[in-house]
């Protein structure tokens, strides 16, 4: 799990009302065998250097064992997040700041697994 990675689990789990439903299940790449839901998988979308900072992008995917529970959890995640894009927020001592979440389609039922999905994009500015 490379740095921003670190840092974009630790965001998603310092929100309350996303650690309430999730725990501490939120991984990097996919989903473990046979998890237990609801739980969030991210993944790095892409990365920048600009001067002493960062620009992360994740695709963050919540998980659930019924539609409901997908929208309820992306939900909870998107009304974490939103208000952040105007402030920082200080993960694992690392400043993060200009924080953006955008598009997100409904929820979709896997069709090998028969549990519902919904992902959206985080993006943030991080002091290097």
């Amino acid at each position: 799990m490379n740095d921003a990675s670190i840092y974009c689990r630790g965001l998603i789990l310092a929100q309350t009302a996303v650690a309430a439903l999730v725990s501490s299940r939120c991984y990097e790449g996919a989903l473990v065998n046979d998890p237990t839901l609801p739980a969030i998988a991210f993944e790095p979308r892409s990365g920048d250097f600009i001067g002493p900072v960062q620009q992360w992008a994740f695709d963050v995917t919540c998980w659930a064992t019924t539609r409901d529970g997908a929208v309820a959890l992306h939900s909870a995640l998107v009304t974490a997040l939103s208000p952040l894009s105007t402030e920082t927020q200080t993960v694992s001592g690392k400043i993060l700041s200009g924080i953006v979440v955008e598009g997100s389609g409904g929820a979709e039922p896997d069709p090998d697994t028969e549990n519902y999905s919904m992902t959206t994009t985080i993006s943030f500015w991080m002091a290097i």
